[in-house]
């Protein structure tokens, strides 16, 4: 079972690396601008942009969001990630760490000991809780990279597609369970089809800390499966690749329900971004923008994390937001 997941991890990371894996429907950032002030009273350079999140200071809203683990190229990508989010300050997670709970080898997920101070997110799949896995289980994923919080992914759709783990029965308790045991918060993220509001409902109540909606617009997830399965997966991973929520209609749906509110899905550059935060989320999150810069080195990471700083900033400048809190209340307006 651990060598097809090593397989499957794999080829994820090649597929998306070869070509476009995106959905055909936008993550709805194109649908907004923010409204130019010309006269924006502030220098450029004293923008600030730092935030707060579980406890610690972050230099801005970004979260590079949990791609892989498990082979020797997701031990290079996590590696150049950890060492640029450190030196950067921004948050990061890493991929399912599922398989190295059932191989017994960290060694892709060894990341803490590149980013000592900044905020890394543990990862593991909710439904997992429903096929063996628990407390012992989430608590081994925390202490493998001292993560700071436990994010638990639902992939209902991707599950269907690869033909895996579909029993999704109960869940919402067993997270409950775990949010009052762990000791560190939970985050519950989508993979790329979006958390609507009555799901982020449910999860405040079974005492979520925080919620990534990871809304459709960016990777595909039942694209990328239909190209590794059989028929009939093959076919139906085709006819549900515009299936989901876009990221922006997720952030309407889920914002003033109480939770930390993480925007993902289709988040390409520091302006979605900075869209993102008008409409309600507290941070935002990417993955794709940041995976091939992350299998060569940790300066192209740098670089990338650079450059959605500067968009980051120049949207606040032109929107006359001095710091993250002004931005929350820039006048956005819809582009037609």
């Amino acid at each position: 079972m651990s060598f097809d997941i090593e397989n499957r991890k794999k080829n994820h990371v090649d597929i998306c690396l070869a070509g476009e894996v995106g959905h055909k429907r936008s993550a709805g950032f194109d649908k907004y601008s923010l409204v130019h002030s010309a006269l924006p009273e502030m220098e450029f350079t004293k923008i600030d942009t730092r935030v707060q999140f579980l406890g610690k200071g972050l230099s801005m809203p970004l979260i590079i969001s949990g791609m892989t683990g498990g082979t020797k190229l997701s031990h290079k990508i996590n590696t150049n990630i950890a060492i640029a989010a450190e030196k950067c300050g921004v948050a990061f997670g890493v991929g399912s760490q599922r398989i190295a709970i059932e191989k017994g080898d960290i060694s892709s997920f060894e990341v803490r000991r590149h980013a000592r101070n900044t905020i890394i997110l543990a990862n593991l799949g909710a439904v997992q809780l429903n096929y063996g896995f628990g407390l012992k289980e989430c608590k081994m994923a925390v202490d493998m990279i001292k993560a700071d919080a436990l994010v638990l992914h639902l992939n209902p759709l991707q599950e269907v597609i690869q033909d895996g783990n579909t029993d999704f029965s109960g869940l919402k308790e067993k997270i409950r369970a775990i949010a009052k045991g762990l000791g560190v918060p939970i985050i519950v993220k989508e993979v790329g089809f979006g958390i609507s509001g009555k799901v982020a409902d449910m999860l405040k109540d079974a005492g979520v800390y925080g919620i990534d909606v990871s809304g459709s617009g960016g990777t595909n997830w039942a694209l990328i499966e239909s190209k590794l399965a059989k028929e009939p997966q093959k076919s139906l991973g085709e006819l549900f690749s515009s299936w989901g929520i876009p990221t922006t209609e997720c952030l309407n749906m889920c914002k003033g329900k109480g939770l930390f509110l993480i925007a993902g899905g289709g988040i390409k550059n520091g302006y979605d971004g900075a869209i993102s935060i008008v409409l309600g989320a507290d941070y935002f999150t990417a993955a794709k923008p940041f995976l091939e810069a992350a299998t060569k080195s940790p300066e192209e990471v740098v670089s990338m994390i650079e450059k959605f700083r500067l968009e980051l900033k120049t949207a606040m400048f032109c929107s006359g937001s001095k710091d993250i809190l002004s931005l929350k209340k820039a006048e956005i307006r819809q582009a037609f």
